[in-house]
């Protein structure tokens, strides 16, 4: 028998639960201050604590409830300064290492953590970030999906010193070459990408960075398509070579783009075009599992020889005739035939 009095009791210690769960009381209205009281710094705790908690669930709705919650104190509104952001930080560390651990099974929850550190903009978060983006260290696609697009938003968000930001995009290449799934490789690729608008960096941390974003993503495409050679039949992957291709073309045409970092950046890329479209051509395309498959390395021929020939003044058609021969399956190059016609485009 359960007594009216024991009833009382586990009420009231549901209501506590509660109220410790979801903090009721707000930090944004102190976050922008240098210094913080003994009890500030116990109420950011608490409240990353508390809505952390919260983001532990399966429901969407109280997840959204959750995130907005761990989100508001960075609105830009509020000016967070970095001694407070490194508060905070501490404690979403602290209280995603659960949520983010391999044995979670609740990846919706894990997700959401990712996408919170890849708004806070420091470099603990960076460097969390990076680890779950590497499949050598984080089996869970999801997460290395989401992850990948927050260290592009971190690159970004001009709260990261740029040597952090050199070092976070050079390990990400050295990732990307050896990811196996082509979507989360895009990502890295894009995240790679995002190098050249980087705010916040003086005029020769820009070029600095410029030539750094074309160097490791030739390095990345390099290495990833000596992967892709070594099957013998069509890759997926080579959706993420076709993606990081037409990246390239936009970046190589951007008009803040420094002049000399743009040809310099062109010719060093030949090499890997010269191998992309080597790899394409000896693949045996009547295995392509579907149109989607194909496309890519045809569009990957193109985008080769048309970030080729652009680059030396020549005409760029050839690249549309080269996809639609493909496409039509009349297409008869070989090998050496490739080296000539970007040799000599």
């Amino acid at each position: 028998m359960i007594y009216p009095r024991t009833i009382l009791a586990l009420c009231i210690a549901m209501v506590t639960h509660v109220a410790i769960g979801q903090p009721t009381y707000r930090i944004s209205g102190f976050v922008g201050r240098a210094n913080l009281t003994d009890r500030q710094q116990e109420e950011i705790g608490e409240y990353a604590g508390g809505w952390g908690g919260v983001l532990d669930t399966t429901d969407a709705k109280t997840l959204i409830e959750a995130r907005r919650h761990l989100l508001e104190p960075l609105d830009p509104r509020w000016s967070m300064t970095e001694y407070v952001r490194s508060l905070y930080g501490r404690a979403l560390r602290e209280t995603f290492e659960p949520l983010l651990a391999p044995d979670n099974e609740n990846e919706m929850a894990a997700v959401n953590a990712l996408q919170v550190l890849s708004l806070l903009g420091t470099e603990q978060a960076a460097a969390t970030l990076m680890h779950h983006a590497d499949v050598n260290f984080e089996q869970r696609a999801a997460l290395r999906h989401w992850a990948s697009i927050g260290i592009g938003r971190a690159i970004s968000s001009g709260k990261l010193p740029v040597r952090r930001i050199q070092s976070t995009a050079s390990l990400l290449a050295t990732i990307a070459s050896r990811e196996p799934t082509w979507y989360i490789a895009s990502r890295q690729f894009d995240a790679m990408a995002m190098l050249h608008v980087a705010p916040n960096a003086s005029r020769d941390e820009a070029i600095a960075l410029q030539q750094l974003s074309f160097k490791i993503q030739q390095q990345a495409l390099s290495d990833l398509i000596k992967e892709i050679a070594a099957n013998a039949k069509p890759d997926d992957r080579m959706r993420a070579v076709r993606s990081a291709l037409a990246s390239l073309r936009l970046q190589l045409v951007e008009p803040e783009l420094n002049a000399t970092v743009r040809a310099d950046a062109a010719a060093a890329l030949l090499p890997m075009l010269v191998s992309a479209g080597q790899v394409a051509l000896e693949h045996d395309g009547s295995s392509f599992l579907d149109s989607d498959l194909e496309d890519a390395y045809g569009g990957t021929l193109e985008l080769a020889f048309f970030i080729t020939a652009r680059h030396r003044g020549k005409d760029t058609a050839v690249a549309t005739d080269l996809r639609n021969a493909w496409h039509a399956g009349s297409l008869e190059m070989t090998s050496n035939e490739w080296v000539e016609l970007l040799s000599g485009s």
